[in-house]
């Protein structure tokens, strides 16, 4: 190097890389993003049927598909039966862990996040057909705030930003 050019080495998990970068002459535009994804299990009470008593298990994973740290994080859950009417769910969202360690409520770049929830079939829901579950999250970015959202897509079908669809076989109380 000549000239009095300085070089450093940056990691691309460094959560202040943008400012570092900007300090030294370097432009890159803020680009945050999140991706949330929503699965959902269902535990069977014995009788061999998704119905009355059993247990869905819903797993959110929320992805910093951005270019800069994010904090704040919240998630919201809303849960409604087969004909639209609100459920609550039993237990959750809550934070389970993150795969680079970050505490809840903070996204480093490309670190995923995971929220457990759960909802134990009641009979309005078996009366139903079926429970419909969405997770939104919302976050902040450096310098702004709640400006980075996202709604939960089911990655088991081919639709983009759907709910989470438990099919509850139809009984009598």
């Amino acid at each position: 190097m000549s000239n009095g050019e300085k070089f450093s080495t940056y990691s691309p998990n460094d959560p202040n890389l943008i400012e570092k970068l900007s300090d030294n002459g370097v432009s890159i535009s803020a680009s945050p993003s999140l991706e949330v994804l929503k699965r959902a299990s269902i535990t069977d009470n014995g009788d061999g049927a998704n119905g009355k008593g059993d247990i869905v298990e819903y797993t959110i994973t929320i992805q910093n598909k951005g270019n800069v740290t994010l904090t704040g994080l919240t998630v919201s859950d809303t849960i409604v039966d087969g004909n639209g009417a609100t459920l609550s769910l039993s237990n959750g969202p809550y934070f389970s862990g993150s795969n680079q360690g970050s505490a809840q409520g903070s996204l480093k770049v490309s670190e995923t996040a995971t929220y457990i929830a759960f909802y134990i079939v009641e009979q309005q829901a078996v009366d139903s057909g079926s429970v419909s579950n969405v997770a939104i999250a919302i976050a902040s970015s450096p310098g702004r705030s709640n400006n980075v959202s996202d709604t939960s897509d089911d990655p088991t079908t081919g639709a983009a930003n759907d709910p989470t669809v438990t099919t509850i076989t139809r009984s009598p109380s």
